[in-house]
């Protein structure tokens, strides 16, 4: 590893410093993931989370907050890929989603957040009872998940 130094001339008089090598060092690491399903009607009542590493542990999650799901199943490698979810509740009208913004790893866990999006002021909505999720894939990991909801105002 290369070691590198300061040379600084402060007052006619030749400063070296040595300085550490350089390193990368991130407090956390952006992890890519794919959405795989979103929409207005899951099984959720309540806010909750769901983290799968495991199709076992996926149709547990989906048979208790998303119940059947339209289209193809999930395709998920369950040895290198993980899935995880977000259920908002219930929500009195149409015009909510949910999106997750990012994940991020750091060496004790990954962080999700995720934004819950509402009708704009004036928007025309149905009167209509809707619980939007949003569910994810990306590489499979051990550790434990946090989940950080950004508010819409920043």
């Amino acid at each position: 590893m290369k070691r590198r130094a300061a040379i600084h001339w402060v007052g006619g008089t030749v400063l070296v410093c040595a300085m550490a090598p350089a390193t990368r060092v991130w407090a956390s690491d952006r992890i890519p993931f794919e959405p795989l399903r979103d929409g207005q009607r899951s099984k959720a009542q309540k806010a909750a989370q769901a983290a799968a590493r495991s199709e076992k542990e996926w149709e547990r999650a989906r048979a208790d907050l998303v119940g059947p799901l339209p289209g193809e199943p999930l395709k998920v490698d369950w040895e290198r890929e993980m899935v995880l979810g977000i259920f908002l509740g219930m929500r009195p009208s149409s015009g909510y989603r949910v999106t997750i913004q990012e994940i991020r790893e750091t060496k004790e866990r990954l962080i999700v957040r995720y934004r819950e999006h509402g009708p704009p002021p004036g928007a025309i909505t149905l009167t209509v009872l809707t619980s939007p999720f949003q569910i994810v894939k990306l590489k499979r990991s051990v550790l434990p998940v946090e989940w950080k909801e950004v508010k819409e105002d920043g």
